[in-house]
């Protein structure tokens, strides 16, 4: 039925049709290649921030781990991830992979054995398990672990402006394509109106 009523359109309806379609496709195989890149450049930054924290950490704690001060270093955790919301757990491990010293809000802990050196992001947060070698000689083990609520609320943004800009494109592909469809269609209502 739907068919049928397209065939039985007016020429004039059918370019105009066209036109919005092949808008509204361009549109979403662009904001579908837009969204996918900002996925990778998100995921990308988060864990080049969790590295950067990890190292800091290795580096504030390597004399509490060197000289066994268990209090300092679960202060030191503290001090450093208490501002950012983003990161639920963390954890300092001694020389023998036991937990040394360790940071968790509600509901979250953290491995009690040293896991091997891995980045990875799981359905719910972004996990980073790294050696950070402050100074020669001493490593100092860290884990953390960060929630997707900042990677969530950058993606709703983008969306929310991609949606703007989508519907905005649409509007002007819907006034130029009224504009070229006469352009167009024009000459071939003339001659039709002559024979």
């Amino acid at each position: 039925m739907k068919l049928t009523a397209f065939s039985n359109s007016s020429i004039k309806q059918k370019q105009m049709f066209l036109l919005m379609l092949t808008s509204t496709v361009a549109l979403l195989l662009a904001s579908i290649g837009f969204l996918t890149e900002e996925v990778a450049a998100v995921k990308q930054d988060m864990t080049k921030d969790l590295i950067h924290l990890a190292q800091q950490i290795g580096v504030v704690n390597s004399g509490t781990l060197t000289f066994r001060l268990r209090e300092e270093a679960r202060q030191n955790l503290s001090d450093a991830l208490r501002s950012d919301p983003a990161i639920i757990a963390a954890c300092i491990y001694d020389t023998n992979g036991a937990v040394f010293a360790k940071y968790t809000t509600a509901g979250v802990d953290v491995p009690t054995v040293q896991p091997p050196d891995s980045v990875f992001f799981d359905k719910d947060s972004l996990v980073l398990c790294r050696k950070v070698v402050p100074s020669r000689g001493l490593v100092v083990p860290v884990y953390l672990k960060s929630s997707l609520e900042p990677m969530y609320d950058r993606l709703h943004e983008h969306a929310v402006r991609l949606a703007i800009v989508f519907l905005i494109s649409l509007l002007a592909a819907l006034a130029l394509s009224s504009v070229l469809q006469r352009i167009i269609s024009g000459p071939l209502l003339r001659l039709l109106q002559t024979t």
